[in-house]
């Protein structure tokens, strides 16, 4: 070959060997990496419309094996929806995952934030073993979301998922009932939007202002009586007659307390609960106390006992002692504590 045709020969295949190399770096290089979860993407099938939430297990996936509340002597602050290990666990809504890894009790956890209608809320997942976390800390989910699978580690009987609530963000005493968000949101996959329950509200019901303060109505006559109430007390009466129309009598105060202030100093109310034996009835009550719960730095509240259950606002909850009747126990009425803060002023 000549010399010339050499040289040419060269430069073409060197060219070639060019195209060669950006055609497999250089467009690679350039594939945006900050939307991907910090482990990869799932294929297994979910997602909601935007601004929707979703279940954290398919309907069909899972199965209710344990509610919310006391449990075991101890207070269980979540649901366990069991099923076969390695069942795809989604993100409730969208947020950011702020713990994902190991933690007591839970084996391996995750710990979302998300910002719903204004309001940090935090969802938390636990069980897992290692390989079924599917985020890291930092990573943006979007509800609906495969973030991790089904396990049966750290405090666990059997496979499920650990599934807790809790408005103002994750705190060890500010988990709720998340029933009712479970119940509300849609299954992952199906196209459905999944909704916030219309009870329990997060908010409480604050005073309106304008060319003052003015404060709720008055509770009626027929519901009961503010008479002998301290201002706390008032307000929490007037905000349960407000957001739950359906309950009938809203009492608390009496001379005999039975060795205890709380009534005879106008600091408690009595929420009653009609037919507090069914099913309804449990459901009520329960939204009252986690209506309750979420409002209790506004309604300055001390503690409740519902079905037997001391909730104070500050620690943990703990199962009461039998006092030997439903009314004793708790289970009709979900009594409720206040500060107090002195008699109302006149007007």
């Amino acid at each position: 070959m000549k010399k010339g045709g050499a040289v040419a020969l060269t430069v073409v295949l060197a060219l070639a060997l060019f195209v060669v190399l950006f055609v497999t770096t250089g467009v690679r290089e350039k594939v945006p990496t900050d939307c991907l979860p910090g482990k990869g993407i799932s294929s297994a099938a979910g997602g909601v419309p935007a601004g929707s939430f979703s279940k954290p297990m398919k309907t069909s996936d899972g199965q209710l094996t344990s509610p919310f509340g006391s449990r075991w002597g101890t207070m269980h602050k979540g649901i366990d929806l069991a099923g076969p290990v390695g069942t795809p666990i989604y993100a409730y809504a969208d947020g950011i995952v702020s713990k994902a890894g190991p933690a007591d009790g839970f084996g391996m956890w995750i710990v979302l934030d998300h910002n719903i209608d204004g309001q940090i809320v935090s969802t938390v997942y636990g069980h897992m073993y290692p390989d079924g976390v599917l985020v890291a800390v930092g990573d943006r989910v979007t509800a609906g979301q495969h973030i991790a699978d089904i396990g049966n580690n750290g405090q666990s009987t059997g496979a499920h998922l650990h599934f807790e609530y809790h408005p103002g963000g994750w705190a060890p005493g500010n988990a709720i009932d998340p029933q009712p968000f479970y119940d509300a949101a849609a299954d992952p996959g199906t196209g459905q939007t999944g909704q916030t329950p219309q009870s329990p509200s997060t908010t409480a019901p604050a005073p309106s202002t304008g060319g003052g303060t003015a404060e709720m109505a008055a509770l009626p006559a027929g519901i009961g009586s503010e008479e002998h109430f301290q201002v706390d007390t008032v307000r929490v009466a007037r905000a349960v007659h407000a957001k739950f129309p359906q309950i009938t009598t809203i009492g608390g105060w009496r001379a005999d307390g039975g060795g205890f202030d709380d009534h005879p100093s106008g600091r408690a109310v009595d929420v009653m609960i009609d037919n507090w034996s069914s099913e309804e009835g449990k459901a009520l009550g329960n939204q009252v106390k986690d209506y309750l719960w979420s409002n209790r730095d506004y309604l300055q509240i001390e503690y409740m006992i519902w079905r037997q259950e001391y909730i104070p606002s500050q620690g943990e909850p703990n199962t009461m002692e039998d006092r030997g009747s439903p009314t004793q126990n708790h289970f009709d009425h979900v009594h409720v504590t206040t500060v107090g803060h002195g008699a109302p002023a006149p007007g």
